[in-house]
């Protein structure tokens, strides 16, 4: 019959491996919404420049909805990966033995955050495209409107996560 101890071991090393898998898919999805990018804006660039109107619409609300759905894998991967670290807490606690460094508090740090923040920049980069490919005032103060409130409202839930999350663990 396995100890206190290796019972704790075993459940510390499933969580450190579900840890390292979130770890895996802040950076694969920070990786993907970066490296896509360059591709993406030369070809905006290239449809403007060449004058070809539907191309460069159908590129801006692709890849916005492309950023969107990057940034709120990021989210998830974040929010998932912090919950995590709320489980290995007290067993780091009660076996400070165990191989992982110390983890001072449970909020997320600003290497947690940058994949956050890059995935919101690209979200206001396209979403601030609809302002340019704007045909009249109204389509721009609708654009400004969609592009501050992506801004705040993605700004508003990543640090509001880190600070509920970090909250409910003390």
């Amino acid at each position: 019959m396995p100890t206190e101890r290796e019972e704790d071991l075993q459940l510390f090393g499933m969580w450190l491996s579900q840890l390292n898998h979130e770890d895996y898919l802040l950076v694969a999805r920070g990786a993907l919404g970066m490296l896509s990018q360059p591709v993406f804006v030369l070809a905006y660039i290239f449809s403007k420049y060449y004058q070809l109107e539907i191309v460069s619409k159908i590129i801006v609300w692709s890849n916005l909805v492309l950023a969107i759905l990057i940034y709120a894998s990021i989210i998830a991967a974040f929010r998932v990966y912090i919950e995590t670290r709320i489980k290995i807490r007290p067993i780091l606690i009660k076996h400070p033995d165990f191989p992982m460094r110390r983890l001072p508090n449970i909020r997320p740090g600003w290497g947690l955050y940058c994949p956050v923040a890059l995935s919101l920049i690209m979200v206001v980069i396209w979403s601030s495209f609809l302002y340019i490919q704007a045909e009249d005032d109204a389509q721009r103060m609708a654009a400004i409107f969609f592009t501050v409130f992506l801004a705040l409202a993605g700004i508003a839930f990543a640090i509001g996560a880190g600070m509920i999350l970090g909250k409910s663990a003390e």
